[in-house]
């Protein structure tokens, strides 16, 4: 799995992009890593999160038992929303997607495009600036 995560608002939004196969190690990584990232820059009123699945390869069966995540997470009080974007969701991905959201008691939601993704959160979190499609796609090649 290819993992690519960076500020996307510094301190408001991450961006994550995973290409590849979907593996439970690679995955508590990207968790650690992002887990880091709030900790260390996070800022009020929450940090949102933007995972860009739509080239990933297979997911692993065992990535559902990922239920460690919690303690990973730690203080979850600024996580905001994480959104998925994946053109083809897998059932898998719908489930960990749910599992997820119960596990961490998060606002999770699944979209097909990019645009729908961002067009949500802006909905969602008034106080995020302007955020262009265009660029954060971009961005991620």
């Amino acid at each position: 799995m290819i993992v690519r995560i960076e500020w996307l608002v510094e301190g408001r939004v991450i961006i994550c992009k995973i290409s590849g196969e979907i593996t439970l190690q690679d995955t508590r990584s990207m968790f650690e890593q992002i887990a880091q990232m709030v900790r260390d820059g996070g800022k009020p009123p929450y940090v949102h999160f933007i995972c860009d699945v739509r080239q990933r390869g297979s997911i692993a069966p065992d990535i559902l038992s990922l239920g460690q995540l919690r303690q990973l997470i730690g203080d979850n009080s600024l996580v905001g929303w994480t959104i998925v974007v994946d053109s083809q969701p897998h059932l898998i991905m719908k489930s960990l997607a749910h599992i997820l959201s119960q596990l961490l008691k998060a606002r999770l939601r699944v979209f097909t495009t990019m645009q729908e993704a961002v067009s949500f959160l802006v909905d969602m979190d008034k106080t995020l600036p302007v955020l262009e499609v265009e660029q954060i796609e971009r961005r991620l090649t």
